[in-house]
């Protein structure tokens, strides 16, 4: 049972990534004794065999968790009873869970789940929560804790450097069981500051125990000022935001190929909406040779007025009804799916065409920036943003502002990574399609270059079958 000696300082002993240095039971060990020698209350630590060695190790109890896959193939903390059962074995005194609406979008699963914990361990749980709403269902579902560990992990939680502060403040008030800050602290003044917003205990990681991520913190504090844009600034820079779309997306894209090959195969068409420079990503996808035939860009263009184009097209970007004219320009079968590219997702006419999609039982896909789209209020009437409307979300690992590079007396960052990244997101959307299609036996209609001979019947007979759809 969770019987924390008193005081409040958590110490999270994890590794900062599955491949660390540190990530190994010797150093864990070593982490948890220096921690219980200083003074904290309890400890965090990660896996099963990370349990065993630092409970042999310590006398303080021990909040138990796992990341692992869910069913759906993201990595979440302690997402099945499983987990629960061998992190129990292992010697755990709590279990600590994710409970985001993200994670756990049927709330009865997730009341099931932290009752079968509760039943079957006998261990209290601690909820991981992103926001207030799924705190206070967590508290509801019988959490025994909640805490802030994943405020602006999710893409409807504002991201932010620092420790959420407030999120602490409105839990304490809405809920009867403790409240356990945690996330970005790094500082004694922001644990005290948790304490006084409300928090019964305060959970420090990497401040304390991941040395990998504070020498990084120095060295980039210590780099030098950054000089003038030049090209090899903005490929490697571009690089590292691809790397992290490659290493991050995976999952989601496969999700959403698995819609547009079975839209496909149903005879349906993928229709592609995107505003100004994100039009150019359902370019990417439709009448591109090696692309599907079944593909269908379209854009703000549709509702202009003759000569309305570029800037001059905002204001049709943040109307709700430009939605409504869009939609009524094309047909739409029941089988079509719909893809909504937005780096904010904030504006009235995506939204409203996402709301509008959803409404009429579509599945829709959307490419965003989580970055910027979960630091930005909406400006449509109901608040929402179109990442909490879509089915599937791929993050195009941009910015805030999608600027990527700073340059010395300039206040406004310059060159754009979105289209890098959203052009490699839509081939690898294509390609992942055209396997699924593949696997089930049909053959995907895929267009031909118009500069290869035999192109123009190919692709007309393509076509054909999509009369007035595309």
């Amino acid at each position: 049972m969770f019987r924390p000696r008193p005081g409040r300082l958590i110490v999270s002993c994890q590794p900062s990534a599955p491949d660390s240095p540190l990530n190994a039971p010797d150093h864990m060990v070593a982490m948890a004794i220096a921690a219980e020698e200083a003074g904290a209350t309890a400890l965090r630590v990660e896996s099963p065999h990370h349990v065993i060695s630092v409970k042999a190790a310590t006398t303080l109890p021990v909040v138990g968790l796992w990341k692992r896959p869910d069913e759906r193939g993201r990595r979440v903390i302690t997402p099945d009873i499983d987990s629960a059962r061998a992190l129990a074995a292992a010697g755990a005194d709590m279990i600590a869970i994710t409970a985001t609406a993200d994670a756990h979008p049927v709330p009865a699963l997730l009341a099931q789940f932290i009752r079968q914990i509760r039943e079957e361990t006998g261990l209290p749980v601690m909820a991981d929560v992103s926001t207030i709403a799924e705190g206070v269902r967590a508290a509801g579902y019988g959490a025994d804790m909640v805490a802030t560990t994943l405020s602006g992990y999710t893409p409807y939680s504002p991201a932010q450097d620092g420790p959420d502060l407030l999120l602490v403040r409105e839990l304490a008030q809405a809920v009867s069981v403790p409240v356990v800050a945690e996330g970005r602290y790094r500082s004694p003044e922001q644990a005290r500051a948790a304490l006084a917003a409300g928090a019964a205990f305060v959970t420090v990681g990497g401040a304390i125990t991941a040395p990998d991520l504070q020498t990084a913190r120095f060295v980039a504090a210590m780099e030098p000022e950054p000089g003038p844009p030049t090209a090899e600034r903005y490929w490697a820079a571009a690089a590292v935001t691809i790397a992290s779309v490659q290493a991050t997306q995976g999952p989601a894209i496969r999700e959403a190929a698995a819609l547009f090959a079975r839209s496909i195969l149903a005879g349906g068409v993928v229709h592609i909406f995107g505003a100004g420079h994100s039009r150019a990503f359902g370019m990417e996808l439709s009448g591109r040779a090696g692309g599907l035939v079944p593909m269908h860009a379209f854009g703000l263009e549709e509702a202009a007025r003759p000569g309305q184009k570029g800037l001059q097209l905002l204001e049709l970007e943040r109307s709700p009804e430009t939605a409504h004219k869009l939609l009524n320009s094309f047909p739409v079968k029941p089988e079509d799916v719909f893809v909504i590219v937005s780096n904010s997702g904030r504006n009235g006419c995506p939204v409203e065409l996402a709301l509008a999609v959803k409404q009429q039982g579509h599945q829709l896909v959307t490419v965003t920036s989580r970055a910027h789209a979960g630091s930005v209020a909406s400006r449509h009437p109901s608040g929402q943003r179109v990442f909490a409307v879509a089915d599937v979300v791929i993050d195009n690992g941009a910015p805030v502002g999608d600027a990527i590079l700073n340059a010395p007396a300039m206040a406004e960052a310059v060159c754009a990574v979105s289209s890098v990244t959203g052009a490699l997101i839509a081939q690898a959307l294509t390609a992942e399609t055209i396997r699924l299609i593949r696997e089930a036996g049909a053959a995907p209609p895929v267009y031909l270059s118009a500069n290869v001979d035999g192109s123009d019947e190919h692709n007309a007979r393509l076509e054909a079958r999509y009369q007035g759809r595309l």
